[in-house]
């Protein structure tokens, strides 16, 4: 068995980085998500990261209509506010993040591979109740 005294990087997970801003709750305000813009939540933290959700006007109806049901225990791990992207990025070591435009701030955490990239994932991951 071979024993290693540095960082190993896990290939289930990724550094995610986002520079934007928070531009309301997908639960409790109307958020208008404008063409050509790149908008996420965060939801809940799996084994090996966060789920990214990267929302588009179908995801965000989805999670609406799970969060007004009965899935209000499960889904509520998602915070629900809506961050507007500048700038994302997987992976972002040994990149440079561009200049951070007034107003805006750096979010930086470990995305899971299991993040909910479509609605097919996100009900995967966010069940109904039995």
């Amino acid at each position: 068995m071979k024993t290693r005294a540095y960082y190993v990087s896990n290939s289930s997970s990724s550094s995610f980085v986002i520079i934007g801003r928070k531009i309301g709750n997908l639960f409790h305000e109307d958020v208008k998500l404008e063409k050509g813009r790149q908008y996420y939540v965060i939801g809940t933290c799996f084994e090996d990261g966060y789920d990214v959700i990267s929302l588009n006007d179908e995801m965000a109806e989805w999670l609406k209509e799970h969060y007004s049901k009965n899935d209000r225990e499960r889904i509520r791990e998602i915070d629900g506010n809506v961050i507007e992207a500048d700038f994302s990025s997987y992976e972002p070591d040994g990149e440079k993040l561009p200049a951070i435009p007034e107003g805006r701030k750096i979010w930086s955490f470990t995305a899971d591979q299991h993040s909910s990239y479509d609605i097919n994932d996100a009900s995967e991951n966010y069940p109904p109740k039995e």
